[in-house]
């Protein structure tokens, strides 16, 4: 597997996948030859995440949320912008109103569940699925100058979104 850079210029420029980051990789000896057994997680680093999205939708639209990763040089400042999606693994989330899931039957899961919306993090389209509000997250892991525990949390972008 190629990885991405870590601590040089990555491999390509942000519109073909290049960001600085690292894998995260995780291994569950105790499941079978027919399970999911291995799993890479891999993160960008990032100073700071805007996430785009619409403030209102109607019952039954969509919306395609994007937005984008400021990466670093080192810890100081970067100027390198990057689109937070595929190769990068990128956390979703948000309001308890909110589902994230991604086919049919984590739709109709969502509905049964009372759900404003759901987003599918693998095609990034919200769906509204009846009236209310909810509030959608990206988050990405951390790579800022130390200024004591808080920056070492994740960077985070939130929008709340008016379904009506």
């Amino acid at each position: 597997m190629v990885l991405p850079s870590s601590g040089k210029d990555p491999y390509g420029t942000p519109d073909r996948g290049g960001f600085t980051g690292w894998v995260d990789w995780s291994v569950d000896a105790g499941l079978g030859a027919g399970r999911q057994w291995l799993e890479g997680d891999v993160r960008a680093f990032a100073q700071s995440v805007t996430l785009d999205a619409p403030g209102s939708l109607r019952v039954g639209g969509t919306a395609q949320l994007s937005g984008s990763i400021v990466q670093p040089e080192g810890v100081s400042a970067g100027t390198r912008v990057v689109p937070p999606r595929y190769p990068m693994s990128v956390d979703w989330g948000g309001s308890s109103s909110l589902a994230v899931g991604s086919g049919k039957q984590a739709v109709e899961e969502a509905r049964r569940k009372g759900k404003v919306a759901i987003h599918d993090p693998l095609t990034r389209t919200l769906t509204a699925l009846r009236r209310g509000s909810v509030t959608v997250t990206v988050a990405n892991d951390s790579m800022r100058a130390y200024t004591g525990a808080d920056s070492l949390a994740p960077v985070t972008a939130s929008r709340t979104i008016t379904v009506g």
